[in-house]
């Protein structure tokens, strides 16, 4: 195995590591808060990140496989990795539209929770250094299940920049609808990378 490909793999293991922690927290925390505050974007919010800590937890198993055993980049574990984190960001895809047009039709405001905007505040920047790295990563070992794990990071911190908008565009302008129109439209990315990466497709360089 090259040094550099063993280097990366080395930062994407702790990548891994970093995400499970985080998504563990975040997501037991958030969950816990949006029931007692009643909150459905916090709950949402827990839910995406139990989906990403699942997601990081596949690769995390086969990145140590890979480190073990060698690089070989068409292996079954990457086929296998790839499949199941595809998976993941497809169940992921249709929980979003459910739960959007869940508030649109019932006129749900988004919730001005201190806890939510602390958490989604700095789930941001957390979870978008996680998606760069990752990406540069996926694209340097051409994983498919690397770059899949990456752009549900993506959609992890856009989804808590939402939030963010959200409320400040429903507490300025009344535009309460804005958070279930943005979070559908996420979702045709997490549908195009979850197929791509059910695929096994290659990783564009």
């Amino acid at each position: 195995m090259a040094v550099s490909t063993t280097a990366s793999l080395r930062k994407a293991v702790v990548y891994e590591w970093v995400t499970i922690a985080w998504t563990i927290v975040a997501g037991l925390a958030s969950l816990a808060a949006g029931s007692i505050l009643h909150s459905i974007s916090l709950e949402a919010f827990g839910a995406d990140s139990l989906v990403e800590c699942a997601c990081a937890g596949v690769l995390l198993r086969r990145l140590k496989r890979e480190m073990r055993a060698g690089w070989e980049p068409s292996s079954g574990e990457e086929r296998r990795a790839a499949r199941i984190v595809g998976a993941l960001l497809l169940c992921a895809a249709v929980y979003i539209t459910a739960y959007a047009l869940w508030n649109l039709t019932q006129h749900h405001r988004p919730e001005r929770a201190l806890f939510g905007m602390v958490l989604t505040t700095l789930s941001i920047p957390v979870m978008a250094l996680l998606a760069n790295g990752k990406l540069r990563i996926a694209r340097a070992i051409q994983s498919r299940a690397l770059r899949a794990d990456a752009i549900g990071n993506v959609v992890c911190w856009y989804l808590a920049a939402m939030v963010l908008v959200s409320v400040f565009l429903d507490w300025r302008f009344g535009l309460w609808w804005i958070d279930g129109v943005a979070s559908i439209a996420i979702v045709a990315l997490l549908v195009y990378e979850g197929v791509k990466a059910w695929q096994a497709s290659p990783v564009d360089a």
